[in-house]
């Protein structure tokens, strides 16, 4: 079964090999995982794009499923990365704090990553 993600087709996303990976957690308010999982298309400045599907959260690239993972919410009312896998596409690559980054969410969250890579960061922001 192939599927449709921003004009592009895909094969079905359980038809991968997908091997568990480690990463650091990016914890999400309530708010910035709901903007996360609206997603947005990819273009010619951003060919990764964050999608939605069954109940994971999938990073694409030119027709090909490259991440996949799973938040849950904690106890601290923060949403925690309680899966994660990745194709032989991109081993060992951080492409979720890259779409962090640079993505196009609405609103944003490029702070989210920023407080993690610098945590001075979060400090002048709430000043």
């Amino acid at each position: 079964m192939k599927i449709t993600i921003y004009g592009v087709e895909y094969q079905n996303p359980d038809e991968n090999l997908w091997e568990n990976e480690d990463i650091n957690d990016i914890p999400l308010t309530e708010e910035q995982y709901n903007t996360f999982l609206k997603g947005y298309a990819p273009d010619w400045e951003c060919r990764y794009a964050p999608f939605f599907y069954n109940d994971w959260l999938y990073i694409t690239r030119s027709g090909f499923w490259v991440k996949k993972f799973q938040y849950r919410k904690s106890l601290d009312g923060l949403y925690h990365i309680s899966e994660h896998y990745t194709t032989d596409k991109e081993i060992g690559r951080n492409l979720l704090l890259e779409i962090l980054i640079e993505g196009y969410f609405e609103p944003t969250l490029r702070d989210v990553a920023l407080k993690l890579i610098n945590p001075a960061h979060a400090t002048k922001q709430s000043r």
